[in-house]
């Protein structure tokens, strides 16, 4: 994991943050401790700034199966930890007094313990959480499986929806509202219900009801050259940026988005 103020910046200005990880995937702050997914490792790190440096500061092990995905609700003070292949949702808050974080709660989605699920979308006005549709976690007994995205309660876990998808689209990465650029969804396919990755695209769709009657629009081999794996988004200061995985001409982009267009796509790296 590399670190720098400024994006745009050569990869040699970059640093390397202290800690060994194996494929971390998202990072979060409340703007005092930032935390960090170590996937393969099954852990979570935490670090603390001084200056331009960031220093860790805790460790914790045994974190679920493959934690996949952090976001933070300043509503209740909570980094909300996904681990991606047991339906666990670890939840971590800080102690003003010293910033120490502690582990105050494990949650489960009983419906996702055998799916491997990458990641959710917290939606901190409604209180809910949408989970992406995944595809049979390693070892799990895949017959009759069928793939939904899910709809929780942010507090109790309750399921409160399962809309069915088509198994082509069952391999999400992630879900993103358009809530600053008009009615619909964003959502990254990285497999099919079987894995393959052929089938990878960035779906544009106004309702997700509207995904399991396949009325969505594929955007990503429209807006992006090459042949990857559109994979996450993240949105800094408002403007649209892509991981992409296995690209033969970049592996971040930047974009905007007009509602159902991909527009103004320019290569960061």
């Amino acid at each position: 994991m590399i670190y720098h103020e400024y994006l745009e910046d050569p990869l040699t200005d970059w640093k390397v943050l202290p800690g060994e990880m194996k494929h971390p995937h998202t990072i979060a702050t409340d703007g005092t401790v930032l935390l960090i997914d170590d996937t393969d490792n099954n852990r979570v790190l935490v670090y603390e700034r001084e200056d331009a440096d960031f220093f860790l500061t805790q460790l914790f092990e045994d974190i679920g199966d493959h934690p996949h995905d952090i976001v933070y609700d300043a509503v209740t003070e909570t980094f909300y930890v996904w681990s991606s292949m047991n339906g666990e949702m670890y939840l971590f808050r800080r102690d003003a007094a010293d910033n120490r974080m502690y582990l105050t709660d494990v949650k489960t989605v009983e419906t996702l313990t055998e799916t491997y699920v990458r990641s959710f979308a917290f939606d901190h006005e409604k209180r809910r959480l949408t989970f992406v549709s995944g595809v049979p976690s390693p070892g799990a007994d895949g017959t009759g499986f069928a793939p939904v995205v899910t709809i929780c309660d942010a507090e109790s876990f309750a399921v409160l929806e399962q809309i069915p998808m088509p198994e082509e689209i069952a391999g999400m990465a992630q879900i993103v509202p358009l809530s600053d650029a008009g009615e619909g969804f964003l959502i990254t396919v990285s497999t099919d219900r079987h894995g393959d990755q052929s089938v990878s695209d960035i779906l544009y769709v106004k309702a997700l009801e509207d995904l399991t009657e396949g009325k969505y629009t594929r955007l990503y081999r429209d807006a992006f050259p090459g042949d990857g794996t559109p994979y996450r988004f993240r949105r800094p200061d408002g403007q649209w940026l892509l991981c992409d995985h296995r690209p033969a001409d970049g592996s971040i982009w930047r974009f905007a988005v007009t509602e159902d267009r991909i527009t103004e796509v320019t290569l960061v790296y």
